[in-house]
């Protein structure tokens, strides 16, 4: 047992609350002298020692910058922000170390840190913003980096504004140095080597096999124990996959005592190693049901269920995918209604279907880099006619990007919670909502679609899309329609057609593997690459256009195959035949289109007023009025009386394709 000679606490979280205006601040005169341009080679280069407190960090830079010094520290703070509990304390350190380990300089690193010539240190608490570095050169000259530039890409190669201030001299550098040894003392734990190794080697390693050399488990071991204290501070964001991490072990940790502290000892990191397991295993009995397919863009790598897929698929396999997938389209053939049409619409929902497991990942880039995330959609809703063959396409595509089938999800599955705990317990597959309802619909579309921002802050990179099916909505209104991608299928099997169509169907998919999808994903990793690279350029007219990369994709694979007879519904799509105006209002189109040819009396034309009336008949309803306008884009300054749609005249003519203008027969039949 510890004496109490043998103790030595550690204060964490020991800023209290002070409200008062009069608490003093540390601040650093200094002197102006003049404005130089120079790359971050030039300001860090001639020295041999690094000392760096940043507050968030680029593995990516940092690797760059630590090749030019024989030794260096760095106190990394967290981008992911700490709770003021051991849990969240454990769980934020235990994701970096993962996130360190799976980089390509990883074993760098390691081998830095195994031979002394590197320490990392991982901050327990949000004490700091300062941004210093600290540089000394074996000749004795030192010189002070400091400001607002975290020791990142984005900072020290002036893509985003920054304040960056230079010292050279021994006075700054004493200072700012004793200011990185203090913070280093207080509240950062040491990364051991073994730590990055172990899962090197092992990058399935969980939290419980990690606990004893998790950074602040060190500092526990040296120091006898730690005490937190609680704060206030929640201003901050957390990551999804440390406040994952943190749920599980918060219960098993110790109780805060009537002073707001948890007291942990060496003793209670044993304890909470036996029960985080017992928990972990129990978890990871109900998760591994659910289908996971991974797509690491940085890694190279797609695993399904943990299982790596061979990205250099045989050949004949992949031809023997494509030709599977052409015969299922050919089934068409036997639908009623306009089938080429309809063709070339599921060729689009398959080319966003595919590319679905990437929208998060370039979502989470847009986002950070001033793009638009909107370009990037994760929700699709196929509506239209019953027997369009909207589920069973699902299921080919499905079974086409993991080689099994998966069962669809039903209607009450569309909800809040339910969406929201698939999204984060699923990967990659997209969620098929199938044959959803129109209460349901209602209910929840806006609030589940309409939530831009969802796992952005988390930066949760591989969660998967939702694809809807329903036939019981007649439109989509335009707020949801911008953000997800809406397909109308007014194509139908007949009732006596189907038992013909049904054994194709199951021919097809008993057929498909995912050996041509595995071919797709090896050649789409480098589009994808090359569009997130450009988007974190400086170039701020690059517009990305994942649906001409995937489509593209697709097209290139099935020429090298087939040769360059395509189908004609195989075709090089762009953003715009997903989200263009025409897009959006295909079906008021094609209804307008057709009340016209049918029923020109319905429409008045002002030329004169540069209007144009539509009035539905007297016994139709009035909302199929509603869903056309519903669909129609501003530009056609449209509006709804009664049973008239007012909309002017050049934009509808533009808009429809339709020169509005009447026969003389009909103009006599008028009067």
């Amino acid at each position: 047992m510890d004496t109490d000679d043998d103790i030595q606490e550690l204060s964490l979280f020991d800023t209290t609350e002070d409200t008062e205006s009069s608490k003093k601040l540390r601040v650093v005169e200094a002197e102006f002298k003049r404005v130089y341009t120079m790359n971050w080679i030039d300001l860090f280069k001639g020295y041999d020692e690094l000392y760096a407190i940043t507050y968030s960090s680029n593995i990516d830079f940092i690797s760059k910058v630590l090749p030019n010094f024989k030794y260096a520290e760095i106190i990394f703070g967290c981008e992911a922000v700490l709770e003021d509990n051991v849990a969240m304390v454990m769980s934020v350190q235990f994701s970096q170390l993962k996130f360190i380990s799976k980089h390509k300089s990883a074993k760098m690193l390691s081998e830095r840190l195994e031979n002394n010539t590197l320490k990392l240190l991982v901050s327990r608490e949000i004490k700091s913003h300062e941004k210093i570095y600290v540089l000394k050169a074996d000749d004795g000259r030192v010189r002070v980096i400091t400001g607002s530039a975290n020791l990142s890409y984005s900072a020290f190669n002036g893509i985003q504004r920054e304040n960056i201030t230079y010292m050279d001299n021994e006075s700054a550098y004493e200072y700012y140095r004793e200011q990185f040894e203090q913070f280093k003392d207080e509240c950062a734990d040491n990364v051991e080597y073994t730590s990055i190794s172990r899962i090197i080697a092992d990058p399935d390693t969980a939290l419980d096999e990690l606990i004893d050399i998790v950074p602040i488990a060190e500092t526990i071991k040296v120091k006898k124990m730690v005490i937190l204290e609680e704060t206030k501070n929640s201003e901050y964001i957390i990551a999804a996959d440390a406040s994952s991490i943190s749920k599980d072990i918060k219960p098993l940790v110790p109780k805060k005592d009537k002073q707001g502290k948890v007291i942990l000892a060496p003793s209670e990191l044993t304890k909470v190693k036996r029960k985080y397991r017992e928990t972990r295993e129990t978890k990871h009995e109900e998760r591994k049901k659910m289908p996971k397919l991974h797509i690491d863009v940085e890694r190279r790598l797609m695993t399904f269920n943990d299982k790596e897929c061979n990205l250099n698929p045989d050949k004949n396999k992949v031809e023997s995918d494509l030709k599977c997938f052409l015969e299922y389209m050919n089934g068409f053939d036997i639908f009623s209604g306009d089938v080429d049409k309809n063709r070339r619409t599921y060729f689009l929902f398959a080319s966003w279907y595919l590319a679905s497991p990437f929208m998060p990942y370039l979502r989470s880039i847009a986002s950070k880099n001033g793009q638009d995330i909107k370009q990037f959609p994760v929700y699709a809703i196929l509506y239209g006619e019953s027997n369009g063959g909207k589920t069973e396409f699902c299921n080919l595509l499905t079974k086409m990007m993991c080689g099994k089938k998966i069962p669809v999800n039903k209607s009450g599955d569309f909800t809040n919670t339910t969406i929201d705990g698939l999204k984060q317990t699923c990967e990659g597959l997209p969620i098929v909502i199938d044959d959803l309802n129109k209460t349901q619909y209602a209910n929840h579309i806006s609030n589940i679609v309409k939530y831009d921002e969802w796992g952005l802050k988390e930066n949760l990179l591989f969660y998967p899309s939702v694809a809807i099916t329903t036939n019981e909505i007649p439109s989509v209104k335009s707020d949801i329609s911008k953000r997800a991608f809406v397909c109308h299928i007014d194509s139908c099997l007949d009732k006596d057609k189907v038992r013909i169509n049904y054994k194709k169907i199951t021919n097809c998919m008993k057929d498909m593997s995912n050996s041509f999808y595995c071919e797709y994903i090896r050649r789409m990793i480098d589009r994808i690459d090359n569009m997130a690279t450009q988007m974190k350029g400086s170039d701020d007219s690059y517009l990305p256009d994942i649906f001409s990369e995937s489509s593209a994709t697709i097209i290139e694979i099935a020429k090298e195959l087939i040769g360059e007879d395509l189908p004609a519904y195989m075709y090089e799509c762009e953003f715009n035949d997903y989200f263009g105006n025409k897009a959006v209002g295909r079906n008021a189109i094609q209804k307008i289109r057709r009340a016209w040819q049918y029923e020109q009396d319905a429409f008045t034309i002002y030329r004169k007023k540069g209007l144009l009336e539509y009035r539905i008949p007297d016994n139709a309803n009035t909302y199929d009025l509603k869903y056309i306008y519903q669909e129609l884009p501003p530009s056609l300054n449209s509006q709804i009386t009664s049973r008239t749609l007012t909309m002017d005249l050049d934009a509808a003519s533009d808009f429809f394709g339709i020169n509005f203008k009447k026969s003389f027969i009909n103009q006599l039949k008028r009067k």
